[in-house]
């Protein structure tokens, strides 16, 4: 036992210290595979009633490299399986998701700890909500000083960070009056919000697949993509991979037959949309006067959602190019 004990730690070195913007730091190497991960926490600001006890929360943002995920310690017993956690980060709109159980049942896990990430990264103070099974409402909030240049001191283990930040300081078609970081990550977060919008509508419709796309790498080939994976939106028609339709942050992508090459359309080139047709011959995706995929067995629920969307989409793109 105390061989197996003395190789465990042989193997992994973890070196914890806590950082001048009160963020708990905790790097961990394995030596056997030359990988290191990394733990970011912070405690609530403030106590709250749980079990009948004044406890504090911790918020824990944990990566490898490549993977990033984000969860709240609630201080007690939450539920089995999910729970719905509501929250808002800086300025952004309050938002509810369905929440992965882990630890022992009292630790929630975000389902898109990305996107939590970049606006934590880009905020000063996060709460968060959820009900324990039982009992009222538990809130914790989080102050997030200094958390983008703790991002900024581990780059490579904060990998898909680094390249969105890049990318947000990108000043293409930006006047050199206004600050691209801000403008970009301004209609960046007003896109996520289309999307999540849309995405509640869409989720019940068997013949779409929101991000993340398992199968992401065949479809990246046959549409032709070179975006990141977190700017693919949603496919539709995913039993058929050789055909299909590619909604993507900048633009749609059509392929109407396994031959064919995709049709690229841009949002901000959409002046008109309509889907058109019956239940008989299938709906037709008509931008701009032009007929560019059907589809068929679709709800009106369903049709409306995407024509909200892609006007949406196509109004943010020319306020932005406006602006």
């Amino acid at each position: 036992m105390m061989v197996g004990i003395i190789f465990i730690i042989f193997l992994t070195e973890l070196n914890a210290q806590p950082a001048t913007t009160d963020w708990f730091i905790e790097t961990i190497k394995d030596t056997t595979r030359d990988k290191e991960s990394i733990i970011l926490s912070k405690r609530s600001i403030d106590k709250q009633i749980f079990n009948y006890e004044r406890i504090y929360g911790r918020l824990s943002i944990r990566s490898n490299g490549e993977e990033v995920d984000i969860d709240i310690k609630w201080g007690g017993f939450i539920s089995v399986g999910r729970s719905y956690v509501k929250y808002r980060i800086g300025d952004n709109e309050l938002r509810g998701d369905s929440w992965l159980i882990s630890g022992e049942y009292d630790i929630t896990v975000a389902p898109d700890p990305f996107l939590m990430l970049l606006q934590m990264s880009t905020s000063e103070k996060a709460v968060f909500y959820t009900t324990p099974k039982g009992l009222t409402q538990v809130s914790y909030s989080f102050e997030l000083e200094g958390l983008k240049e703790v991002l900024d001191q581990y780059t490579n283990l904060f990998k898909d960070y680094t390249g969105w930040v890049s990318s947000m300081n990108d000043s293409t078609d930006i006047p050199r009056s206004i600050d691209p970081f801000h403008h970009n990550v301004n209609k960046y977060f007003q896109q996520e919000n289309i999307f999540r919008r849309l995405s509640k509508k869409i989720d019940q419709y068997p013949a779409y697949t929101l991000r993340p796309i398992w199968h992401i790498d065949p479809i990246r080939t046959r549409f032709e993509l070179i975006l990141p994976e977190q700017d693919v939106f949603f496919y539709y028609n995913k039993w058929m991979k050789e055909t299909g339709i590619l909604f993507t942050r900048n633009d749609l992508r059509f392929i109407a037959s396994r031959k064919g090459s995709p049709h690229v359309v841009k949002y901000h080139e959409i002046d008109t949309f309509e889907l058109i047709g019956n239940a008989l011959t299938g709906y037709r995706y008509r931008i701009n006067g032009e007929d560019l995929y059907t589809i068929f067995k679709s709800e009106p629920g369903e049709r409306k959602a995407i024509e909200i969307f892609l006007l949406s989409m196509s109004d943010l793109e020319k306020e932005y190019r406006t602006n």
